[in-house]
């Protein structure tokens, strides 16, 4: 399903001011996620208000009264958009009226009024994507879904509590409502205005916390994959969920169906939102099986039937937090492949865009068979960096000098049959090959390097070039000349960050070495070991024949979950949001 900003066809969150009915947990905890992970607890309501469970009437200074707050003086409200499915109807609950169990819904209780008294309820701004309920609960009364499409309403006080619910059917949904108290003769007593915005969603980056891991098995399929999982499942034991790839037509690319993300409510209550790619292959049905249902959601944006190779999410990715010429991007900035309108759908970067936090760039990734952004780079933690990470990007000119090192004579066995190279002697003869890697250099990687360090303000130390190399391939490509790794892309490769002492790099292994030779005898693993972070765990995975000859690797096989790090976006974003 496509969400766009349209009443009633949009999955939406509800954030709840005061409890509704018996809704949620009494200690202010997410529960558990549909995946049996446990989302972050809630530490306090917010002043004024709370969340389901807590307790409504909260006063500025923190401490608690046993009715509404006190004078017309309302906090901003910060909402998760209501687009999980907490009463398990298989849609999500903004579609719903309220319901006992929705944790999302946001009551705004007012103060104590006189009978007779009245009150002016007005709401602006994002109103198709947000709504007002009032007591009944059988139409919302102002925004979205409204019959009568009504922006204002005058309710009367019969000296009872009167509370107004919201609901947020989108993401970054910004709007206010204007309150006023009126006397029994319709004079203006007093009015103040109520700051509303819904979590922008956020995408995941890689060096954030790992919760679990998802690989999808193909045993039973063409190029079935046991060393890959047995690879994950070895270091990582339970914390890797294998999915059964026959279920799913064999298609082993689960970083390209679906992208991580999170957003968070004012009580840090958290929503996991999957999207899905509008690829639509065989695991299209995966995120409604494990990822929708309580504190999940999921969305797709772009048109389905228009989907190319670089809407594949191998080509979505979010680097760490960066300042970049004094700007602080603390969720870090989205990139992806896109070149003279060619690559990621234009309704995904539209919505991209419009989420504020991330200021999203793009990078040329048209040069490459398959097109994809994790093709030539990552990101790995570093605590010895100056930013605490460094980018590893594919350098060709590191490739063959690592080549020259190990001498014409050392044996590839598996670069024969596969790659037309059996030995670095060969590759090292050809001259088309070194002319068209000399090409890639100068016309796609030495630029595309330049632009990631200008976007995300790095410097030279900063990166680690890795050393790669590529070749020209067609047939199976876009167009002839494309680019496809002829050394395994080191560079695709898993984080697995679990914490300290139990942090781990899944990295395709290069088989830079006769057949019969152990990870030992490999100079591009040696490699490796000599320049990465210490306190990571590296494993090499056999992905030769599963992943790298079917064009793609470690990374464009796996997926991960993973903590954000910071839940207050409505602070630590502030200066990316503007305004409301």
């Amino acid at each position: 399903m496509s969400w766009a900003r349209t009443p009633l066809l949009l999955a939406g969150a509800l954030l709840t001011i005061a409890p509704l009915g018996a809704c949620g947990d009494s200690d202010g905890e997410t529960g558990t996620d549909s995946d049996g992970t446990t989302g972050d607890e809630s530490e306090a309501g917010s002043d004024g208000a709370t969340t389901e469970g807590g307790t409504a009437g909260e006063s500025e200074t923190g401490g608690e009264t046993d009715g509404p707050p006190a004078g017309w003086s309302f906090d901003p409200v910060r909402a998760n958009p209501n687009l999980d499915d907490d009463n398990g109807e298989a849609r999500a609950d903004w579609l719903e009226t309220p319901f006992d169990g929705d944790d999302d819904l946001l009551a705004l209780p007012l103060p104590l009024l006189p009978a007779g008294d009245q009150v002016r309820v007005a709401l602006s701004g994002d109103v198709d994507v947000i709504r007002v309920w009032t007591a009944d609960g059988k139409a919302p009364a102002l925004g979205s879904g409204n019959p009568d499409d009504a922006l204002e309403l005058t309710l009367a006080s019969s000296g009872d509590p009167i509370t107004l619910t919201l609901e947020f059917g989108d993401y970054n949904a910004v709007g206010a409502l204007e309150l006023e108290h009126l006397d029994a003769g319709g004079a203006v007593v007093e009015s103040a205005t109520v700051s509303l915005r819904s979590s922008p969603l956020i995408m995941n980056h890689h060096l954030l916390p790992a919760e679990r891991l998802w690989v999808v098995d193909t045993q039973g399929c063409s190029g079935a994959n046991t060393g890959f999982v047995g690879g994950y499942k070895d270091a990582l034991g339970d914390r890797v969920v294998v999915v059964p790839g026959t279920s799913y037509g064999c298609d082993r690319w689960i970083q390209d169906e679906i992208e991580f993300s999170t957003s968070f409510d004012q009580d840090g209550r958290r929503l996991n939102t999957t999207i899905d790619s509008i690829r639509d292959r065989e695991l299209d049905d995966l995120p409604e099986d494990i990822w929708f249902g309580p504190g999940d959601a999921l969305g797709t944006w772009g048109a389905a039937g228009q989907e190319t190779t670089f809407d594949s999410f191998g080509n979505l990715e979010a680097s760490p937090p960066v300042t970049v010429d004094g700007v602080e991007y603390p969720y870090g900035r989205i990139y992806y492949g896109n070149q003279g309108g060619v690559g990621l759908h234009p309704g995904l970067q539209a919505f991209l865009a419009s989420q504020s936090v991330q200021e999203p760039f793009e990078v040329d990734s048209t040069w490459l068979c398959v097109g994809h952004v994790d093709e030539w780079i990552s990101f790995i933690p570093d605590a010895s960096a100056p930013k605490g990470f460094r980018m590893l990007y594919a350098d060709v000119d590191a490739g063959y000098a690592l080549l020259e090192q190990l001498g014409a004579g050392t044996s590839l066995g598996r670069y024969g049959p596969d790659h037309g190279y059996s030995s670095v002697g060969a590759i090292l003869g050809d001259a088309g090959l070194r002319a068209y890697n000399e090409d890639l250099r100068d016309d796609h990687l030495l630029p595309m390097r330049a632009r990631m360090m200008t976007e995300l303000g790095l410097s030279e130390e900063d990166v680690i070039d890795v050393p790669s190399l590529f070749e020209e391939v067609s047939g199976f490509c876009r167009s002839p000349g494309k680019a496809l790794a002829l050394i395994p892309g080191t560079v695709n490769l898993i984080v697995a960050n679990f914490g300290e002492g139990d942090d781990h790099l899944f990295i395709p292994d290069p088989f830079l070495r006769g057949n019969g030779e152990g990870q030992g005898a490999d100079a591009l693993i040696e490699w490796f070991n000599n320049n990465m972070p210490p306190a990571l765990q590296l494993h090499f995975i056999d992905d030769w024949y599963s992943y790298h000859l079917q064009r793609g690797e470690v990374h464009c096989g796996t997926n991960v979950r993973r903590t954000p790090e910071h839940t207050d976006w409505w602070e630590v974003a502030a200066h990316l949001l503007g305004g409301n």
